[in-house]
């Protein structure tokens, strides 16, 4: 029986790496997320400045995922080495954990082998953290924390959800799955999407718009939801002038890709008051660092690009890389290929 060697590139506990194996006899099961980490000089969860590598570290490394690459036919994980393909000639399929593709670079965007994402699976979990930040905005948490801090007992009478409009950029996995919570909190929904056609019915979508109106669909929310890819065509969508065609009462929610905001706009649109505050997930630059005037920016919320994530984050990755696995092996399309062009 072919032996199929898969690396993985983060941590899985024993039950989840039995969980792969047992999709067929065949398949064996390679955990690198160490090894990973110490070649792209992060730690193992692919975070900057934690758990630095020594060169030390980067030579043990290298000597024992070197000839795991030379079997490797699949690789699951979250980053990927910029010479995974080179150094992998049995290569066929990389299965990405997360949807954006900002995380991969180097020679598997030749298209040598095929890409999956995780489009779609972390969605409800996104959905939940958008209408934490739109809860937290709309009652003046960031103000009742500070009342807290100085043991301040003093009422306020903040806003409702109730009737207010939502407006998703992007109207993907996670823009439907917010348009679904938003309109059982009794929003109104509107979205803008590149790809939409006259007569396509989109469930709990109020109205749909062509990317030609993005700035009417801005100029009509109480909230703006960002859910969109980073691409070459979506790169500071929101930039001044849409800041400025939004209502100075509404508020910002991005949790797509920092590069989709201005962050310098953004910073000027709360200084300013042209918006009235901001739930932040993701930044141009990541962690977003201490001299950042977004820290300090009045009712603005930043959270440390974890949207996505929960306590079933890798448990949930890794059901979807099974039944891609299964489909993979019997030689049936997979979900989620990744199209290099569209970058989606």
């Amino acid at each position: 029986m072919k032996q199929r060697n898969i690396l993985v590139g983060f941590r899985l506990n024993d039950a989840l790496v039995q969980q792969i194996e047992s999709v067929h006899p065949g398949v064996r099961v390679h955990l690198v997320a160490e090894e990973i980490g110490a070649l792209l000089g992060r730690g193992a969860r692919g975070v900057p400045g934690l758990g630095e590598a020594s060169e030390e570290d980067r030579t043990r490394a290298e000597s024992r995922l070197a000839p795991l690459l030379e079997e490797a036919e699949v690789f699951f994980g979250i980053r990927v080495l910029p010479d995974l393909v080179a150094r992998s000639p049995h290569l066929r399929w990389v299965q990405l954990v997360a949807h954006g593709i900002d995380q991969i670079h180097g020679d598997i965007m030749d298209g040598g082998v095929t890409v999956t994402t995780g489009r779609g699976n972390y969605a409800p979990v996104i959905a939940e953290h958008v209408l934490l930040l739109m809860l937290m905005l709309m009652r003046q948490t960031p103000l009742l924390a500070v009342q807290q801090g100085e043991r301040r007992w003093q009422r306020l009478y903040p806003g409702e959800m109730e009737g207010k409009v939502v407006g998703l950029v992007g109207l993907g996995s996670i823009g439907m799955a917010v348009a679904r919570a938003a309109q059982g909190f009794g929003m109104r929904v509107l979205a803008v999407k590149r790809t939409a056609f006259t007569g396509e019915d989109f469930p709990n979508i109020d109205q749909l718009m062509p990317p030609e109106s993005l700035n009417t669909l801005l100029g009509s929310s109480d909230f703006v939801v960002l859910g969109l890819p980073l691409t070459t065509d979506t790169r500071h969508i929101i930039g001044r002038e849409e800041l400025r065609a939004m209502k100075p009462s509404a508020y910002l929610i991005n949790v797509a890709r920092g590069g989709v905001m201005d962050d310098s706009a953004l910073a000027e649109a709360l200084r300013e008051g042209w918006i009235a505050g901001a739930g932040l997930d993701v930044f141009e630059e990541e962690p977003l660092p201490p001299h950042s005037p977004l820290w300090n920016m009045p009712n603005t919320i930043i959270t440390p690009h974890m949207a996505g994530l929960s306590d079933r984050f890798v448990e949930r990755g890794t059901s979807l890389f099974c039944e891609n696995l299964g489909r993979y092996i019997r030689g049936e399309p997979l979900m989620n290929v990744l199209d290099l062009q569209r970058g989606y």
